[in-house]
């Protein structure tokens, strides 16, 4: 995935697994080895942002929130706006990468062109900066097409200057919970809108990007049923961004073969047993179980899905350790 997303247009991809069985954990081993490889992790929740997903002014400042930067310490993206901006030398930094990117006429262009306005007009320049890179003045602005545009400026701009500030590679973008689009009632004008703006993250508009997005078997045949409509709605309207490429996106998405998340084996069940076990019992000491192995066995029967396993084996351990107290 990383090495396909260094070609240009970055690459797009989709995991698909049932409910519980580890989707959250495989994109948590690919932010890591993201990191390791100095690309900055960019968590896009549907679980807390499906009914704004398709406003992007309203959820990019939780999206800088919830980032993961391969920094010193792993600061997110507010984090290091404020250590670009409340040090003179920083700052100073900051403004020169800021004048050098003005003059390349892209979208982040554009972006810093708005930012050094706002900090040459105003007392305190850093945080004029801090605020307009946080993006936190236009959570509470429409959604017309001048906003959206705002906020995909400022996130492009903020990519541009992990890359001369602080040597990052391409962006990862991780997009968890995706199947909220379909199992929340949102309306289809909503998914329609929240599909635009997935076409942004998706369709290649962000430089060296790696975009995954996780969502269950029954979401995914739903995107597959409705996107083509959806987005081809989107892309005759007049709003629509150029930097949301609906039409690049869906050719993406039909050409799309998608990450299955494969199920445990019945001895994966059973290690992942002893593993939960073992971790209890370092938290709080040994509880004698005489029939442990014949339990473990009908619960690995029982549960296919390694969360629900893991929950049922926490119950069961639990209430022994409770009744030996």
């Amino acid at each position: 995935v990383f090495r396909q997303s260094d070609t240009g247009d970055g690459v797009f991809s989709v995991l698909v697994g049932d409910y519980g069985s580890g989707k959250t954990h495989l994109l948590m081993h690919l932010a890591e080895r993201a990191l390791k490889e100095r690309r900055p992790v960019f968590w896009l929740n549907l679980e807390r942002m499906n009914l704004d997903l398709g406003q992007p002014q309203r959820h990019m400042a939780r999206l800088l929130e919830t980032s993961v930067l391969p920094l010193r310490h792993k600061p997110t993206a507010l984090d290091q706006a404020g250590v670009w901006t409340r040090n003179p030398a920083r700052l100073a930094k900051l403004m020169a990468a800021l004048e050098e990117i003005e003059t390349e006429g892209t979208e982040e262009a554009a972006g810093a062109h708005k930012a050094l306005r706002l900090a040459r007009g105003a007392d305190d320049p850093g945080h004029a900066l801090e605020m307009y890179l946080s993006a936190q003045d236009i959570e509470d602005r429409s959604a017309s097409a001048s906003y959206r545009r705002d906020a995909f400026r400022r996130f492009l701009l903020f990519v541009d200057l992990l890359k001369r500030l602080e040597n990052c590679q391409g962006p990862v973008v991780l997009i968890d919970e995706a199947e909220n689009l379909y199992t929340t009632g949102a309306p289809w004008s909503a998914r329609r809108t929240a599909l635009r703006s997935l076409a942004f993250y998706c369709g290649g508009a962000i430089p060296g990007a790696a975009v995954m997005m996780a969502m269950t078997p029954p979401a995914y045949e739903e995107l597959e049923k409705e996107a083509r409509r959806l987005l081809g709605e989107a892309d005759e309207m007049a709003s629509t961004l150029d930097l949301e490429d609906v039409g690049l996106f869906r050719r993406r998405l039909r050409q799309l073969e998608p990450e299955m998340v494969p199920n445990l084996s019945g001895p994966q069940r059973m290690e992942l047993a002893e593993r939960v076990r073992r971790t209890h019992r370092s938290v709080r000491g040994r509880v004698e179980i005489p029939d442990w192995s014949e339990r473990v066995k009908r619960l690995s029967r029982e549960h296919k899905s390694p969360r629900t396993l893991i929950r049922t084996l926490v119950d069961e351990l639990e209430s022994l350790w409770w009744a030996g107290a």
